[in-house]
């Protein structure tokens, strides 16, 4: 299955990232290349080679010395040393200077070894080691002696490439966010792409500050629906990127089936660090066991839609309203968190008691929002509301139909079906799938599949835009929900046994509050950070590995 590439602006950064393949492949290949060049080159690869060769040992004793490096993984070392193969090989072809590219070729290694593993002076002499020791026995192997006008060339080559790679270490640290250098965030992340390592989260937490949260409980029977009130991300293992796993850990120990809701709000609604999830995680056990919960009572349901194709379905209770916001073809993520504030505040003034906002994260954001359109759906949500209140509720029935299937993006193969209902009011169904957003025109697949087999009045599919699969791997960001034939198949088989149980009666409702350390404008600043460091750190790279040694020797040409 062809996989869906997500239009987001954060997208082209984790384009360049890549995968090595297996050691062996890496090591096959190297040797492969090295034949090629002994026979096209002769001894004239020796130097060559034997850089290469000592690329690989140095690297293995750096691991020794230093355990914490990213090379403690062998494809990493080979495939280091297979890039500057291939590259002195061109270089060479092209210069037909081996000292000068055998030299240059520390720039790929200072440039791997100081980005991954960070900026300290004493890593510039494993990275220059394999290429200066290289061409001393070059020179010693071949004509029996170290020539000084080599030695001096090679020593004057290798100290240029250290001093511009720390110029443009130095150019590139003047963009910072509270004393933090670009290119030590830009470490940082690696290593927690590479290593999951979690360091990032300490520039995260100093940067973040306290802030209230407000999440809310659905309990029906053994389904408990949870409104956290916060975004999962940043990505991977970091902030509140894994919560709904967390949660799904906990209570599904003690007999739950559990849904996570993604409410209004983007990246400033994740916890500031993961060291924050236990305590969060253990508040939320402590409401589920021991807090009062009171009784919903249903008064029905309604659907609008909106200017900018927004669209709303709203479940009406007497003390509790959930409000499920799509936006099909144009595409939905991340709804400021301040137009639910906003509306929260207006429901209880009006008698609507608690609000919840759901962004349905349902087909993936091809256009920017028109907020000003929603905006008139969600006044109009709640003056319909509040009519529908004005007939007698009813007890809530229910019934659900949680299982396992197989699509990418999709989560452990989460998926969840929930049908609410009334005697005499509007039947909802509901389905439920653990990833992030989803391809476009999955949810309308869906939605016809479940409108036909259960006959509901309202359908409507929503995910919980959950980011522990988020930069983690390489060349994409995420990969959204996909409309696998597995989930399609599986979703209309989990729907038929659905209309064939038996409906339940009665659900719950709890909350709580308390304060955490939220990201807040953090994730701003650091989006500003990588957007306007991006493109003038690519040029600044590509010009010293690629573009310099081309200069050097052209200048010695002229000269």
């Amino acid at each position: 299955m062809k996989l869906y590439r997500p239009k987001t602006a954060i997208g082209r950064y984790y384009s360049i990232l890549f995968s090595l393949p297996h050691w062996k492949l890496l090591a096959t290949v190297l040797i492969g290349v090295s034949v090629i060049a002994l026979y096209g080159l002769g001894e004239r690869a020796a130097p060559l080679l034997l850089n290469t060769v000592l690329i690989i040992l140095f690297l293995e004793a750096y691991r020794v010395l230093y355990p914490l490096t990213v090379f403690h993984k062998l494809k990493r070392v080979i495939g280091l040393s297979l890039t500057v193969l291939i590259y002195t090989l061109i270089y060479y072809l092209l210069l037909r200077d081996w000292i000068l590219v055998v030299a240059a070729s520390s720039t790929i290694v200072i440039a791997v070894i100081q980005g991954l593993d960070g900026t300290k002076w004493w890593r510039y002499i494993i990275a220059v080691a394999p290429s200066f020791t290289s061409i001393v026995l070059s020179m010693w192997i071949t004509s029996g002696v170290v020539s000084h006008t080599g030695l001096v060339k090679a020593f004057s080559l290798i100290l240029l490439f250290i001093i511009t790679d720390y110029l443009i270490y130095l150019a590139m640290g003047r963009h910072r966010v509270n004393g933090y250098k670009a290119p030590d965030l830009g470490t940082l992340f690696l290593q927690n792409w590479l290593e999951r390592r979690k360091d990032i989260e300490k520039v995260i937490d100093e940067l973040s500050t306290s802030e209230g949260v407000h999440p809310r409980m659905l309990f029906m029977d053994d389904l408990l629906i949870i409104y956290t009130d916060l975004h999962y991300g940043p990505f991977s293992n970091t902030g509140s990127s894994e919560l709904p796993g967390e949660l799904k850990k906990l209570f599904s120990s003690l007999g739950y089936s559990v849904v996570t809701l993604h409410g209004f709000g983007s990246h400033d609604r994740n916890l500031a660090s993961s060291r924050y999830l236990r305590d969060y995680v253990r508040k939320i056990y402590t409401v589920v066991i021991d807090a009062e919960k009171t009784r919903l009572r249903y008064h029905g349901a309604l659907k609008l839609s909106g200017g900018d194709n927004w669209e709303a379905l709203a479940l009406v209770f007497d003390k509790l309203t959930i409000v499920f916001v799509s936006r099909p073809v144009k595409g939905i993520d991340d709804i400021p968190y301040n137009l639910f504030f906003r509306y929260n505040v207006m429901a209880r003034k009006r008698g609507l008691g608690d609000l919840i906002l759901v962004d349905a994260h349902n087909w993936e954001k091809q256009e920017s929002f028109n907020l000003g359109e929603l905006d008139k759906l969600l006044n109009e949500v709640i003056e319909k509301a509040i009519e529908l209140k004005k007939q007698p509720p009813v007890e809530v029935l229910f019934r659900y139909k949680c299982f396992e299937t197989n699509a990418p993006g999709l989560i452990q193969g989460d998926a969840c079906i929930i049908e609410v209902a009334g005697e005499g009011r509007e039947r909802v169904v509901l389905l439920y799938l653990r990833g992030n957003n989803m391809k476009p025109g999955s949810r309308e697949k869906l939605i016809d599949i479940l409108g036909k087999t259960t006959g509901a009045d309202y359908v409507e599919v929503f995910t919980n835009d959950e980011h522990s699969e988020t930069g983690v791997r390489s060349s994409l960001a995420y990969i959204p929900i996909h409309d696998s034939p597995e989930l399609l198949r599986d979703t209309e088989a989990a729907a038929r046994e659905l209309v064939g149980m038996p409906y339940r009666l009665g659900a719950w409702y709890s909350s709580t509050r308390f304060d955490t350390k939220l990201m807040g404008y953090t994730a701003v600043m650091l989006e500003k950070l990588l957007r306007d460091s991006y493109m003038e750190a690519t040029i600044l790279l590509l010009s010293y590995a690629f573009l310099l040694p081309v200069l050097l020797a052209v200048f010695k040409i002229a000269h």
